[in-house]
């Protein structure tokens, strides 16, 4: 007789997660200081990888909505990056693998990319083979310009977060602070999103930019 597993020892419980719109304030800074991501599970499981990407949702959100794009331009910059990878190893392994077999194919996409190979004679192969590899090098020295943007704009971003908190201080004084603009009293489990919603009025009021 076929031995029976229990469903619940086999099935992995779902992760239920705090979002931007019910995570508190107070948790939200304590994260940012501790990097401790599993504090963002409420139930279920989940890896340290899932719990650091929902944390990394709820910055992008935090940023949207207090009117700071730095989080999504450094992404961009990673993007454009990626993006400049993934056309270097192509075209190279596209340039080299004719030196294996001829494919017209191949051959014909190098050409679109302004890397034309000539297969007329062995001279003219020799010559236009070496120009295209010789011009993929010009791909890897716009990858090391933009990993080098890419760290100077980490640092920067890492400097202006640092001072950013130091300025605003802990929980207790930016509640303080609240209040005081408020004019009423504001619970100290008051969530990321209210928080942020708060400030909004206070630069509306005060006609100030700053977030």
């Amino acid at each position: 007789m076929p031995r029976k597993f229990s469903a619940n020892k086999s099935k992995r419980i779902t992760p239920t997660f705090f979002s931007y719109n019910n995570i508190t304030l107070k948790l939200f800074l304590e994260i940012a200081e501790t990097s401790d991501y599993k504090k963002l599970l409420i139930s279920g499981e989940a890896s340290a990888e899932d719990c650091a990407e929902q944390y990394e949702k709820i910055v992008e959100q935090h940023n949207y909505h207090n009117g700071n794009h730095d989080h999504l331009n450094y992404l961009s910059h990673l993007k454009s990056y990626r993006d400049l990878l993934l056309k270097f190893n192509t075209v190279r392994e596209c340039i080299l693998y004719l030196t294996r077999a001829i494919d017209h194919d191949i051959i014909a996409w190098l050409k679109t990319q302004g890397y034309p190979i000539d297969i007329s004679c062995q001279s003219k192969f020799e010559k236009t083979f070496a120009a295209a590899l010789n011009k993929s090098n010009n791909i890897n020295s716009k990858l090391k310009q933009k990993w080098n943007q890419i760290q100077n704009f980490n640092q920067a971003l890492m400097e202006r977060q640092q001072a950013y908190n130091g300025a605003a201080g802990g929980i207790e004084e930016r509640l303080a602070t609240l209040s005081f603009n408020l004019g009423f009293s504001v619970d100290e489990n008051i969530t990321l999103a209210r928080y942020n919603e708060y400030v909004k009025i206070i630069n509306k009021q005060h006609g100030s930019g700053k977030k």
